[in-house]
């Protein structure tokens, strides 16, 4: 899926990477991504090869998490609600990179942190098709023992003309609530006798 960085290697506190074309490096987005929580913190090593390491410790793929978490109930709804809304927020002003590989999750899938790559405005203003392939590949590699509607809903939320991350956490949110509704009381419980 990653069209604008190769992997150098990889160990369990550091990903390296290069961009494939070094001429796209836009040094302003180091400054964005310093004040953003969910950016991996990243430096970059060298300038004429635009070599980059992001610090990974205490993070996994989302790809290896998916393929090793069986989610319940609604646990689904409440990961992918904070993935998509996290992402959107980092997206806002910097090109994440929606893949597998290079989006991080903590082992106990509560926090997300995503890798930003520093290039140039002009090629990652249109990034559908990137976020459709992310999308398709979580609905595809999502495992659940309950809510088997999160990833049909999806599929099909792919096919419509109104996809995007946003209408797509509004849409999740809305099945939810029809799966699992809140049951509020105005009584208190009746005393039992």
């Amino acid at each position: 899926m990653c069209e604008w960085i190769e992997q150098d290697c990889m160990d369990e506190n550091h990903l390296y990477v290069h961009l494939k074309d070094p001429k796209l490096l836009d040094l302003s987005i180091f400054d964005r991504m310093s004040n953003d929580d969910f950016c991996l913190p990243c430096m970059l090593t060298n300038q004429n090869s635009a070599s980059i390491v992001y610090a990974i410790e205490g993070f996994i793929p989302l790809h290896d998490f998916l393929s090793q978490y069986v989610f319940e109930n609604e646990e689904g709804y409440i990961f992918l609600h904070q993935l998509f809304e996290q992402a959107i927020a980092s997206n806002r002003n910097k090109p994440v990179l929606f893949d597998p590989d290079y989006v991080f999750v903590s082992p106990f899938g509560d926090r997300f942190a995503f890798i930003v790559v520093p290039i140039q405005i002009t090629n990652w203003m249109f990034q559908r098709d990137m976020s459709e392939k992310w999308v398709e590949y979580i609905a595809k590699t999502m495992q659940t023992t309950t809510a088997f509607e999160i990833p049909g809903f999806l599929l099909k939320f792919l096919k419509s003309t109104e996809f995007s991350l946003p209408n797509l956490v509004l849409g999740l949110d809305n099945i939810r609530e029809l799966y699992y509704p809140k049951k509020f009381s105005f009584f208190p419980p009746f005393p039992r006798a």
